[in-house]
């Protein structure tokens, strides 16, 4: 029997040679992406812990969130990087079966619910800023529909992403037949889809109340564009879609090279 640290994951294409030794990789562009996002991720987030703790000396329920969804982010940068180690950005066929399945699979599936996690967090978090900032009670009803939707959406991915198939280990392990699998790549986009959704209930959410202050007409413009800022969130995530969707076109023959745009983005 062949050694599966020495095969190839699928058959060498026409005019193409397997590497296993040392391929062309593009994993290094995760790794860049890492670190960048973990440096301004502990700036941004520690500068505000500090402000609430230290200068404003009160903690609400979205500095806890946000927290939360800091440490889980480390969680899943953590997995990103071990899943360049063991494949992501090079071709298929220049990675081993044995380090393709049931490795890779596995570190994508975990690292794939782990930031469902964390969107679901941050987006709590910005729920809880609202209530914070906004006691008002004709917005609470808004507030918990905008809640609710949040949460089911994301409960949904991440036990979608965990138990895609039955027995939950073929999600990973090609040797293992499924029961049933969900259509993944439907999944992925319906997953993207509802990411911006709520991106967007999101965004909107404090801008009728923002408008109905009594405030000049300049306050209001310009705390209008603060809380638009998060678009920059609707945008990433709009790019991650579309990556999706050329992954999906393209097909999963080479999926250790294609998803590269994906995680990147996520």
């Amino acid at each position: 029997m062949s050694d599966p640290n020495t095969i190839p994951a699928r058959l060498t294409p026409p005019g193409y040679t397997s590497n296993l030794i040392n391929p062309h990789s593009t994993g290094y562009q995760q790794t860049i992406c890492n670190v960048i996002c973990v440096i301004f991720v502990t700036l941004f987030v520690g500068m505000r812990i500090y402000t609430r703790i230290r200068l404003v000396k009160c903690v609400s329920w979205d500095d806890y969130l946000i927290t939360l969804a800091t440490l889980v982010f480390y969680a899943d940068v953590g997995l990103f990087q071990y899943i360049v180690k063991v494949g992501l950005g090079k071709h298929l066929w220049d990675v081993s079966a044995a380090s393709f399945s049931p490795t890779f699979l596995e570190v994508w599936t975990f690292a794939a619910m782990i930031y469902s996690i964390s969107m679901l967090f941050i987006k709590m978090s910005i729920l809880m800023l609202y209530r914070r900032l906004f006691p008002i009670n004709n917005f609470k009803y808004l507030w918990w529909g905008c809640l609710f939707c949040t949460v089911g959406y994301g409960l949904g991915a991440i036990f979608s992403s965990l138990f895609a198939c039955v027995p939950v280990r073929a999600n990973w392990d090609l040797t293992v037949e499924a029961d049933r699998c969900i259509d993944k790549k439907a999944f992925y986009i319906g997953n993207g889809v509802m990411n911006i959704i709520t991106d967007l209930m999101i965004l909107a959410l404090p801008i009728p109340i923002v408008w109905r202050l009594s405030l000049e007409l300049r306050q209001k413009i310009i705390l209008s564009v603060v809380f638009t800022l998060g678009s920059i969130s609707c945008v990433i995530s709009l790019v991650r879609l579309l990556s999706i969707i050329t992954w999906i076109r393209v097909g999963d023959a080479d999926i250790t090279y294609t998803l590269q745009s994906i995680v990147v983005w996520s």
